[in-house]
């Protein structure tokens, strides 16, 4: 048998799968288009890569994430947040990393200006997010593209000199990338940022992991969330614990 790093399989009408799996990740061919799915150790995720079209004969795929051990608590996206706020002049990075006691919020050791930031990377990174300077809106660029590879999310913060920033989310797959509502990656409420995939309409649905296999049967929850693709970083009280690569919480 070949262990080969690319799956290719086939979403027949059935709803059975052909095809061999990959030890990487595999990429879905059905009647709604091409999908690719991945998984680790932290995150399962199965995002469209192509535009919607119709393949004749085959079975709808639906968009899927999941987090092993659940959504990320909303304080530390509200930490990250300050931290942007009292440093909107220049660019800033952080990582939230899945350890053995949870989720955590890290300020790596990094240089920002008001065009872009180099960061150093943490492992066992699941949320990388990143700040644009005060009157930037939250877009992710080619470069935040080829910064953020692998299997994780991103986080961009923008209009950091409004009275209400914004924020982007996003689910990265080996160098494709979908956009999804920030409640689909946190747990809490949203204060005082507004998420702009929200306000986007999207007819697209994935299914929350905070509910169980026989609930999501039984009530066939859908959970909307905006389509957006693409393929290939610029552009408050808690800061005292902010001092250089140190875990924040």
């Amino acid at each position: 048998m070949i262990n080969n790093i690319v799956g290719y399989r086939i979403l027949h009408s059935s709803g059975q799968y052909s095809g061999d799996s990959g030890i990487g990740y595999d990429y879905i061919l059905a009647r709604n288009g091409v999908y690719i799915c991945a998984s680790n150790k932290l995150i399962s995720a199965r995002i469209p890569i192509s535009s919607y079209c119709h393949i004749r004969g085959l079975a709808d795929e639906k968009p899927y994430i999941q987090l092993a051990h659940g959504k990320i608590p909303a304080v530390l996206f509200e930490l990250a947040l300050n931290t942007a706020l009292n440093g909107k002049d220049k660019e800033m990075y952080m990582a939230v990393t899945c350890l053995e006691d949870g989720y955590h919020l890290y300020l790596t050791s990094q240089k920002g200006t008001g065009r872009d930031v180099t960061y150093e990377r943490m492992p066992d990174t699941v949320c990388d997010i990143h700040s644009h300077i005060g009157k930037i809106g939250p877009f992710f660029s080619g470069q935040d593209d080829i910064d953020e590879q692998g299997l994780k999310f991103s986080v961009v913060l923008g209009y950091l000199d409004e009275r209400f920033p914004v924020c982007r989310v996003r689910c990265g797959v080996y160098g494709y990338y979908f956009n999804i509502l920030w409640s689909d990656l946190f747990v809490g409420d949203l204060h005082n940022c507004i998420d702009a995939n929200a306000t986007e309409s999207s007819d697209d649905i994935i299914l929350p992991e905070d509910i169980s296999q026989e609930e999501k049967e039984e009530k066939n929850v859908e959970l909307h969330i905006k389509h957006g693709l693409r393929q290939g970083h610029s552009g408050g009280g808690w800061w005292h614990r902010f001092m250089s690569h140190r875990r924040v919480m």
